[in-house]
C-alpha cells in the first residue's frame, strides 16, 4: 500500500470517528486549510481549476504551426497572412 493511500485512509478514519457527514467534512477542510501554507493552497487551487475546467480560468497554449498563443478554453484557427 502506498504512503499516499495509507494517509488518505487515516484521514477517512478520522472522519468516520467524528461521525461523518457534511459538517465533519467542512471541519476537516477548515483545519486542513489552516494547516497548509499559502503556496500549497495556491498550487492546489490552480490544479483544481485546471483539472475541473472551472469557468474563467485561462491556460495558454502555443500553436506549433503559426506560433500564436491561444487559451485552451477557445478553438484556435491559424491566422494566415
Amino acid at each position: 500500500m502506498s504512503d499516499r493511500r495509507k494517509v488518505i485512509e487515516e484521514l477517512d478514519e478520522v472522519k468516520e470517528n467524528l461521525g461523518g457527514g457534511e459538517y465533519i467534512s467542512e471541519l476537516i477542510l477548515d483545519n486542513l486549510l489552516a494547516y497548509l501554507t499559502v503556496d500549497q493552497i495556491k498550487d492546489f487551487t490552480e490544479h483544481f481549476k485546471r483539472t475541473h475546467d472551472i469557468m474563467g480560468y485561462e491556460q495558454y497554449e502555443l500553436c506549433m504551426n503559426c506560433q500564436d498563443t491561444y487559451t485552451t478554453n477557445e478553438t484556435h484557427t491559424c491566422n494566415e497572412d
